[in-house]
């Protein structure tokens, strides 16, 4: 049996070939598993910067049209580059009561567009309020 090689970021894979078959043949088989190869170890931590930058697109559009005009503030991994991951939850928390519709409320509607869990805060009655006004982002949906 001939054998040949796949490079990967992380080392060599040995492949062992069929009889009848040549390396040469398998040579397009091979790149294609080596790009493969190469997606699956990418860098974690840039999927993680990758998936943070996605969801924060997703939340500005879900603030857009679920609460246009109201300030926010989002805090915790979503502002924080490569902390994010994809267990991570939203936090956000508006500046006041919202009229419109409960807290509650819009939890599960901000859920509905992220598709993941949103942890919602009214800030000044959270005993956080001052941490999340030095460390979070102030956003405008």
């Amino acid at each position: 049996m001939a054998a040949g090689a796949v490079r990967g970021s992380k080392g060599y894979w040995q492949i062992t070939l069929a009889p009848g078959f040549t390396a040469v043949a398998l040579r397009p088989i091979m790149h294609k598993m080596a790009t493969l190869l190469e997606q699956v170890e990418s860098d974690p931590m840039e999927r993680r910067e990758t998936l943070r930058l996605q969801t924060r697109e997703q939340l500005r559009a879900a603030l857009r049209e679920l609460a246009p005009g109201e300030a926010v503030y989002v805090f915790c991994s979503l502002t924080q580059p490569y902390k994010f991951h994809a267990r991570s939850d939203v936090d956000i928390a508006f500046l006041e009561e919202r009229g419109r519709c409960s807290q509650y409320q819009i939890i599960c509607l901000i859920e509905e567009h992220l598709h993941r869990p949103v942890d919602v805060l009214i800030l000044y009655e959270t005993r956080l309020k001052d941490k999340i006004q030095r460390e979070g982002e102030l956003w405008t949906g």
